[in-house]
C-alpha cells in the first residue's frame, strides 16, 4: 500500500503494509517503524492465543498479529 501526499515543494511517498490483529482488525504500519519481531513462544502468556508475531515499535509500542513473522519479513522486503 502507498500513501502519497502532494504539497507544493514536496512529494512525498509512505510504504505501508497490511497486517491484522487478533480480533481482525486491519492494521496499516509504517515498516520503517518496526524496531523488532517477536514469534509467539517468545511472548506467551501476554497476548491472545492466536497472535504469531509481535511487532516492536520505534515509539515504544506493540502490535500482536495473526500473520507470522517470516510473512510480516516478505511484506516488509517487498515494500522496500
Amino acid at each position: 500500500m502507498i500513501i502519497a501526499a502532494v504539497f507544493p515543494e514536496f512529494f512525498i511517498v509512505i510504504h505501508l503494509i497490511l497486517v491484522h490483529a487478533p480480533d481482525g482488525r486491519e492494521i496499516e504500519v509504517n515498516p520503517k517503524e518496526i524496531s523488532s519481531l517477536r514469534n509467539r513462544q517468545d511472548a506467551d502468556g501476554h497476548f491472545a492465543p492466536n497472535v504469531k508475531c509481535v511487532l516492536s515499535m520505534t515509539n515504544g509500542k506493540f502490535i500482536a498479529t495473526i500473520e507470522d513473522c517470516g510473512t510480516i519479513v516478505e511484506m516488509v522486503e517487498k515494500s522496500e
